[in-house]
């Protein structure tokens, strides 16, 4: 038992001395894509095959967005906002950033909650549109934390496990 604990104990200080890795854009990128991947699947499922079952050939749609096809829109704007949220308080990380062994923490390594998950999101989408060139992720590759805007604003880190 005496044994046991030592070992626990010393594989505890190792593991703390364990210096940080912060992940780079690329593989934060490579990541978004899986994500995006998914997400752009789920969404054709969501709102096209209705769609095609509905209406049958694209050519058969309406020309005007019928209030079917809006809420279905809606309903995925939605899921596309929350997942991120929700991923990243629920379990620290996203499927992309998961399956490249990424995650998402504060400053002393500890899981975000729902107020930097929420901010971190919403900095996200402003500063990573098109109209901003890109410029709050693109940060990520010359901040010394790896840090993107959104990172900066909600006070978190990507780190590889």
């Amino acid at each position: 038992m005496v044994i046991t604990t030592k070992i626990k104990q010393k594989q505890t200080s190792k593991q703390a001395r364990k210096p940080v890795e912060y992940a780079g854009f690329w593989i934060r990128l490579l990541a978004r894509l899986i994500d995006f991947l998914g997400l752009w699947t789920f969404g054709f499922m969501l709102i096209g095959i209705p769609q095609v079952l509905a209406y049958g050939s694209p050519d058969n749609w309406p020309d005007d967005p019928s209030a079917f096809s809006i809420i279905l829109t809606l309903v995925f704007l939605f899921i596309y906002v929350a997942y991120d949220i929700v991923a990243i308080k629920k379990y620290g990380t996203t499927i992309g950033k998961n399956a490249l062994g990424l995650k998402v923490v504060s400053a002393s390594s500890e899981p975000i909650g729902w107020g930097r998950a929420i901010i971190r999101k919403i900095v996200y989408n402003i500063t990573s549109a098109w109209f901003f060139l890109f410029h709050g992720a693109l940060w990520i590759i010359w901040d010394k934390k790896k840090q993107g805007l959104h990172d900066k604003a909600a006070e978190t880190y990507v780190i590889k496990r």
